[in-house]
């Protein structure tokens, strides 16, 4: 009875770690609409202790910014007109790389509308790399290459797309280097979904298979300590691994709480929180339980000897 009862847990706790995460989920795999490479050259724009050049860098073909003074001032990085978007989720990705700037900088990219009718003000809205980390991660400090996005839902925009700018902003000194961009967009999810995060642990299906596989394991060894607790086997071993299985809950539960406080996606926290509170809910009682089988069964045995010795 023990072991179908644990059993039965493992399915219920591996079936409710699932059933969040797993599924069909539309692909969020950005469909590439062009590219754009710096040509490089040697002609150089040099203003007010501030200086940008097209040059080959890495590899790459790059537009670098070297910034002396403390003023804050902006680049513009690149001009689309009338882009070839059908969706309303897009975006412009790249590489940057960066090195002593100072204060927090960011990339932008402006989309300009036409107006819906004539004699009515056009449309502007803008996305920025503000994020403390990640594709929209804020540029400050130093580092080496690293991919950043600039996304844009334009659901509910009135007019057409008529233009795409992208631009460059840094608040005081520093070196700034921008690869080739890339107008991209997404036709059937958008991407800063949880399962499209590119800061994320895991996506949604990898938190599916991670949060049926622990609930199973652990019930399935829950079971099997029941299983051998109720013949009064492997009693060293059964409340050891029973420790250690709620030891394994208590580490889960911290590392949801550490992944929902850090903003992760569901696909990440959930099956965390979800194996460390069924864990402590459901194995300190059980443990408690079969050290008592223990307790009786030894009781049984010493009755037994002292019978015989009579």
């Amino acid at each position: 009875m023990n072991l179908l009862r644990h059993l039965t847990l493992a399915l219920a706790l591996g079936c409710l770690c699932q059933l969040p995460t797993s599924g069909a989920r539309p692909s969020t795999t950005p469909r590439r609409i062009q590219d754009f490479t710096p040509t490089p050259r040697s002609a150089e724009q040099s203003t007010n202790n501030s200086r940008v050049i097209h040059q080959t860098l890495d590899g790459r073909a790059v537009q670098s910014w070297f910034k002396t003074n403390d003023n804050s001032s902006t680049v513009h990085l690149l001009t689309i007109l009338m882009p070839a978007i059908s969706h309303p989720r897009y975006a412009v990705t790249g590489e940057v790389s960066y090195a002593d700037v100072e204060g927090e900088g960011f990339l932008e990219m402006w989309s300009h509308f036409q107006p819906a009718q004539p004699g009515l003000p056009s449309q502007r809205a803008f996305s920025r790399t503000l994020a403390q980390s990640g594709r929209l991660g804020r540029i400050s400090g130093s580092s080496g290459w690293r991919a950043f996005e600039l996304p844009m839902d334009s659901t509910g925009a009135t007019g057409t797309l008529r233009q795409l700018e992208v631009n460059l902003t840094l608040p005081g000194t520093g070196t700034v280097h921008v690869g080739p961009l890339t107008l991209v967009e997404y036709p059937n999810a958008w991407p800063w979904s949880d399962a499209g995060r590119s800061n994320a642990w895991w996506g949604n299906r990898e938190g599916g298979i991670i949060g049926g596989l622990g609930g199973a394991t652990l019930g399935i060894l829950g079971g099997t300590f029941g299983w051998l607790a109720g013949r009064g086997r492997a009693r060293a071993l059964v409340m050891a691994g029973m420790r250690g299985l709620i030891a394994t809950g208590s580490i889960c539960l911290v590392a949801g709480g550490a992944a929902f406080y850090q903003s992760q996606p569901y696909s990440v926290w959930y099956p965390l929180v979800l194996t460390g509170i069924l864990s402590l809910a459901i194995l300190p009682f059980g443990l408690r339980q079969m050290h008592r089988q223990y307790e009786a069964r030894e009781l049984q045995r010493i009755r037994a000897v002292d019978t015989l010795a009579d």
